[in-house]
């Protein structure tokens, strides 16, 4: 038996990159799974070279580039694999298969799929239904042109495609789950929720509350849709013994769009104004440790909730206490995140901030947060259960259940 992951994958040797968070993503997933069967990552090619080789007992093939001819190097290649049994695909709207219009060959990819006759398990990094979810900055697409009606039904038919073409669509979150429900025709069995997993725990056994110098991280790309402009803003008004930290860059497939860099240089001017904030670029894999050991409060200022946030699980792993936008909060929906704050004697709106007020609603939270170090120690304990609670290691039966139900189900009625 053999399981197919479609997805970017990270360069040999390296567990991040910088294209995309499902890059890591999808090489933990494989890394989980391969350890009861054969695993085979059909993933994208490097500098249009294809390749093929053998890492971590998982065989890689290079083999597909973004544009219109992926769905037929992906199918093409998946068929050469022999007993095939799954095909696990991870769906981005941001340029993992190319602009925006290749989004639109994507359901054609997934109807060549059943040529394989594997069962076939999608996930989306992006539940997009309403139209003020998208994120416009540096998009050229004459897509976001539309009027706002066309545009929706243009939506819920690309995830209505999305549903009736798999067996499983899995998402990360409840509130996820729910959005797609509300919008399409879907048979019990055709939805799934497995959250975001999280390698081991980097600083087990607590962090030591901070003293009257916070350092504040934001992290990832400096992007519209992640608010990084707000949290600039709101800098202005914290005391200067704040540091804010802006651990990360521009977006690579933005680089030639004029909105995003200007859009960008609005960020990166304001950053270089305010002494007290430090615009890093992108983050090697290497330097990890450092800002998030370093960091007291992890801020996710999101404007949108779409998606799993991998910089959210990312702070799990070091335990970091952290502060989320409102339209962020439903990351704390799943039921084990719900039932761990319940446990720590956390109530959910002392974790996050209003973006309309975000100066001083966020220099508010941050002290209550960080000058109270019995809340501190609380919310850095919570962080350190869920990151358990959600290792990869503990998330293997979940995606076995997903890409083997029938045998699951006979493992149940026995």
């Amino acid at each position: 038996m053999a399981i197919g992951i479609v997805s970017v994958y990270p360069p040999r040797g390296e567990h991040h990159a910088a294209m995309s968070g499902v890059a890591s993503m999808a090489k933990n997933i494989a890394q989980t799974v391969s350890v009861d069967e054969t695993v085979h990552v059909v993933t994208n090619s490097v500098d249009g070279e294809s390749d093929r080789y053998v890492e971590d007992n998982i065989v890689v093939h290079r083999c597909w580039e973004p544009g219109v001819r992926y769905p037929f190097q992906i199918v093409r290649a998946l068929l050469s694999i022999d007993d095939l049994d799954v095909v696990h695909i991870h769906h981005e709207y941001d340029g993992m298969y190319g602009g925006i219009a290749s989004n639109a060959l994507f359901p054609l990819l997934l109807l060549g799929l059943h040529l394989t006759g594997a069962r076939i398990v999608t996930q989306p990094h992006g539940v997009v239904f309403d139209t003020e979810l998208i994120d416009t900055k540096g998009v050229d697409s004459p897509l976001v042109a539309l009027p706002e009606t066309l545009l929706e039904l243009v939506l819920v038919s690309f995830n209505q495609l999305l549903v009736w073409l798999s067996h499983t669509v899995v998402v990360p979150n409840s509130a996820l789950e729910r959005d797609i429900s509300n919008h399409c025709l879907m048979t019990e069995k055709s939805l799934a929720v497995v959250p975001h997993g999280v390698e081991p725990n980097v600083i087990a056994g607590g962090r030591t509350p901070p003293d009257e110098e916070f350092t504040i991280l934001y992290f990832g790309y400096i992007t519209w849709r992640k608010g990084p402009d707000i949290i600039v803003e709101a800098a202005k008004s914290l005391p200067d013994e704040w540091r804010l930290v802006l651990a990360g860059g521009q977006v690579p497939y933005l680089a030639d769009n004029s909105d995003y860099q200007q859009y960008y240089e609005a960020v990166q001017s304001t950053a270089d104004r305010l002494e007290n904030i430090t615009l890093t670029g992108f983050v090697d894999e290497a330097d990890l440790d450092r800002y998030f050991t370093q960091a007291d409060v992890l801020v996710l200022p999101y404007r949108k909730f779409i998606a799993a946030s991998g910089v959210f699980s990312l702070g799990l792993r070091y335990s970091v206490p952290f502060l989320l936008s409102e339209e962020l909060s439903p990351l704390l929906e799943n039921e084990d995140a719900s039932q761990l704050l319940q446990k720590h004697d956390i109530d959910e709106s002392d974790l996050s901030f209003s973006l309309e007020e975000a100066g001083q609603d966020l220099e508010h939270q941050i002290r209550s947060l960080c000058e109270e170090n019995e809340r501190y120690n609380r919310v850095a304990a919570f962080s350190e259960a869920l990151c358990e609670a959600r290792e990869w290691d503990q998330l293997r039966s979940r995606y076995m259940e997903l890409y083997y139900p029938a045998e699951n189900d006979c493992l149940t009625h026995e």
